[in-house]
Formats: C-alpha cells, sequence, structure tokens
C-alpha cells in the first residue's frame, strides 16, 4: 500500500519540528506508530510519514479496526538506563510535538463550517484560535531577523520622499504593501492575497483567459451584453476581484497565478529541507512566492513571455531582501533551455494549450499553433526534461486540466512511456475555489499529477 500524506491536515507544521523528528528517527530511530485510513492516507503522524520517507525507512502495516491497542515494543531500549536511548527518545517525543504544531486556521474554519463538531476540543468559530491565526515562526532568532530585513526592505523604498498619494496608490505603496504581505505569510502563515501582486502583473489584464481578455471588456464595454454587466455589479467587482477569482464575465477572463500557499505547501511536503526546485513554466510568480515561503533553499524558474518576467523579478527582488535564499529566472521556451545539476522537487502549471493566449513568438502556443504539434513539441519534450534533471525518487508536481483538451490523460501516458510513476492526483483547492469559483471538484477541472522519478533498483 502507497502510504500518503492529508493534504487537509489542519496542522501545518513547523520547520523546527520537522526537524526534531527526523533527527529523532535519525538517531534513535522510529518510536511512535502512525495512523492511516482505509486508502494509506494519514489521519495522525503526517510529519512522522514524511520523515519516514525521507531516510528511506521500511514500513510494516498493522491493520486493525481500532478495537485494539496497537503497541510499538522496541526490544532494544530500557528505560532502566537514565541517560540511555530510551529515555531521550521520551523527551524527542515529547518536545517534537510540542514544537511542531501549528494551527491552519482556513482549514479548520472550512471544517468546522462543513459540520466538523470540534467544540469538545476546545475548537469552534469564536475560537480565539480562528480569528487571530497562529505564529508560524517559533524560532526567536529567526522571527527578530525577520523583522530587521523587513525594516531594511522598508527603508529601501525612501519612504520620506514620497507625497501620501504615492503611498496609497503609486508602485512604492504598492512594494510595501507586498513586503508586510510577505513578511506577514513568512510569521503567521497566512496567504498572500492575489489581489496584493497587481502592482507586478498589470500586463494580466491585458492576456486572454478565456476569449477576450478583461481589458477588453472594459474597453468594449457598450457592445457587453447587460446580464454580464449586471454580473459584474452583483459579484461586487473591481480590479482586485478580477485578480482573485478566475471568473468569466461576457466571455472575457484573467488568467490566474498558481496560488502561493499551495505551491509551499507542496514544496514543504516533497522537497526537502534545503533541497532544489525546478519550475519549467514560472508563469506569473505564485510559485516563486511559495518557494521563499517554503524551506526549500535554491529556486530555477524557466518562461518565455517577456511579459510575465520582469513582475517576477520584480516580486523575487523584493522577496529577497527579507529572506535570502538562491533563486533564478532563465527567459527561455523550456524545451530548449539548458540546465545544469539535478533537483530535489519540480512543480509547474503549464500554459493548457490556447486556452490561454499569451503574446511572444517563442511561447509554446505559438511556436506549436495545433494541439498535436503542442503536445508533442511542448509537453513531451518538458516532461522528459524534467525527469532528467530530478533526483532518483524526486516528484513532479504537475498542474493540468481537461476543460478542452485531454491534457490530464495525454500527461500521464506520455509520463508513464519517460518512466515516471503516477503516485497521486490531487484537485486543485485554494480559497476561492473553496467558495465555489472555479469548480476544481468537477472532474475535468483542474488537478496536479504527482510524477515521481523510480529510484535505481540495487
Amino acid at each position: 500500500m502507497k502510504l500518503k500524506q492529508d493534504k487537509h491536515n489542519a496542522n501545518r507544521g513547523t520547520k523546527k519540528g520537522r526537524e526534531l523528528v527526523k533527527k529523532s528517527i535519525e538517531e534513535l530511530g522510529a518510536g511512535r506508530s502512525i495512523v492511516v485510513d482505509k486508502n494509506g492516507v494519514a489521519i495522525a503522524g503526517n510529519k512522522t510519514l514524511a520523515a519516514a520517507e525521507a531516510l528511506g525507512l521500511e514500513v510494516q502495516i498493522v491493520p486493525t479496526t481500532g478495537n485494539k491497542l496497537v503497541v510499538v515494543q522496541r526490544t532494544d531500549l530500557d528505560l532502566e538506563e537514565p541517560t540511555g536511548k530510551a529515555r531521550q527518545l521520551a523527551y524527542a517525543d515529547n518536545r517534537a510535538g510540542e514544537v511542531g504544531l501549528d494551527w491552519d486556521a482556513d482549514v479548520l474554519r472550512e471544517d468546522i463550517e462543513l459540520g466538523l463538531d470540534l467544540s469538545e476540543l476546545g475548537l469552534d468559530v469564536d475560537s480565539n484560535l480562528l480569528k487571530r491565526g497562529v505564529e508560524h515562526l517559533d524560532d526567536p532568532e529567526e522571527m527578530g531577523a525577520i523583522v530587521k530585513r523587513t525594516i531594511e526592505a522598508i527603508k529601501s523604498l525612501d519612504i520620506k520622499s514620497l507625497s501620501d498619494a504615492d503611498l496609497v496608490y503609486g508602485l512604492p505603496g504598492r512594494k510595501l504593501n507586498f513586503i508586510l504581505s510577505f513578511a506577514s505569510a513568512l510569521v503567521t502563515g497566512s496567504r498572500i492575497k492575489r489581489n496584493s501582486l497587481m502592482f507586478a502583473q498589470p500586463q494580466r489584464l491585458s492576456v486572454a483567459g478565456a476569449n477576450k481578455s478583461i481589458r477588453h471588456f472594459f474597453e468594449k464595454i457598450d457592445t457587453v451584453s447587460e446580464r454580464a454587466v449586471a454580473l459584474a455589479v452583483r459579484e461586487s467587482c473591481d480590479l482586485g476581484w478580477f485578480f482573485r477569482v478566475s471568473f468569466p464575465i461576457g466571455a472575457s477572463r484573467l488568467p490566474l497565478d498558481f496560488p502561493n500557499e499551495i505551491a509551499r505547501d507542496y514544496i514543504n511536503e516533497f522537497c526537502p529541507i534545503g533541497g532544489r526546485v525546478l519550475d519549467p513554466c514560472h508563469g506569473w510568480g505564485g510559485r516563486l512566492i511559495g518557494f521563499f515561503l517554503s524551506h526549500a533553499g535554491a529556486y530555477v524558474g524557466v518562461d518565455p513571455a517577456e511579459q510575465t518576467a520582469d513582475g517576477v523579478k520584480m516580486l523575487g527582488g523584493l522577496m529577497d531582501k527579507i529572506r535570502d535564499k538562491k533563486w533564478s529566472l532563465k527567459l527561455s521556451p523550456f524545451e530548449e533551455v539548458k540546465l545544469s545539476g539535478q533537483f530535489d522537487f519540480a512543480i509547474t502549471s503549464p500554459p493548457y494549450f490556447d486556452i490561454e493566449k499569451y503574446d511572444g513568438e517563442n511561447t509554446s502556443t505559438n511556436k506549436f499553433p495545433q494541439y498535436g504539434l503542442w503536445r508533442d513539441g511542448f509537453m513531451q519534450p518538458m516532461l522528459e526534461k524534467v525527469y532528467k534533471h530530478l533526483k532518483p525518487g524526486g516528484v513532479f508536481a504537475v498542474n493540468f486540466s481537461e476543460h478542452k483538451y485531454p491534457l490530464l490523460t495525454d500527461a500521464k501516458r506520455i509520463g508513464a512511456i519517460t518512466g515516471f510513476e503516477l503516485i497521486g492526483e490531487r484537485p486543485v483547492m485554494d480559497s476561492t475555489q473553496r467558495t465555489g469559483v472555479g469548480g476544481s471538484k468537477k472532474k475535468n477541472g483542474e488537478h496536479i499529477l504527482l510524477l515521481e522519478k523510480q529510484k535505481a533498483k540495487k
């Protein structure tokens, strides 16, 4: 049975907690058992499972219906030895649980609103935890370093020379807002709202996410049906609203960036601490933000569209002032780019062929104007190149949909031919889709395929 982590786990975990669990298993061996459901999804022990998998620990499954207490007896340990490994393991077990707890208030709120009764655990809709969130960082030194670097980042904007209007409406004010949002996300684990990225991604208004762009909707407002305008009014639309959700208005839709909190969670799940991340189509920067929020150490993003690159560089430069990491962007079609070294994890959301229309002769749709040509000239080389540069056992998380073309079906088939093993397929769920916009729960909605490069057989 393939064991899997619970993607809806309300405990995000902490960096220090993950490190303690891994170190404990390395030095003292496995102590506590974990609990999985009938499908092998972890109910309790997600962080232990991740550490055990990273260390290549052998798994022994004990089937039960809960009517017996499953006891793990360590025949090599003795608590009568006051300074032995048994006593060390007891402390490590309690300490890892203590520092590794980081409640995700959004997940808790969603479960409670769906009817899950957690009141006897002291968790309800009036819980202070749900109102204020939680601190994501438990290391005072790291917290202090982030605060100091945030101050330096704000000083670099030269606030004294700016007018009040510049701070409210201008680019410096937008940068200030992003700096504060990013620092807050690091400290509390909160998401960075998509509309706070507008200053770095204004070109998205002119990119057609459906038949036409959002800019076209407003430019041709006299030709748009009154029904479409009524829908926009009823949804309380402003430009920020369009940047938050992917909702068609009068055949116009804004292309969305990948949710940064989802990118962060996938990187933390599949990439080791300090590992290298490859993003074959970096797009509007959502996965770069997720990388800066994660425990990974290096990121390489590739994209052929100049209209996306400048804004992503701006975002990366601002985040780099607060959290120093290794990152680089390459302006090139991925099938042509030269890469060096191996990567621990890859994640991307490629174009869905011609559903979103980007400018530039090097974009995949313009290079390969028919779906069959695009599949063979872009999708297949992308999968093959990622496979080549992934370390054995590395995972490629790739986001596709089947709204119009058999992208998921073809990606699975080509991935298998390339040598990948499909170890999972998950719907893309973010805050907008949980409230009913986006529809990823549908069969033809957006899904992330988890493709694993197999380890060499000994």
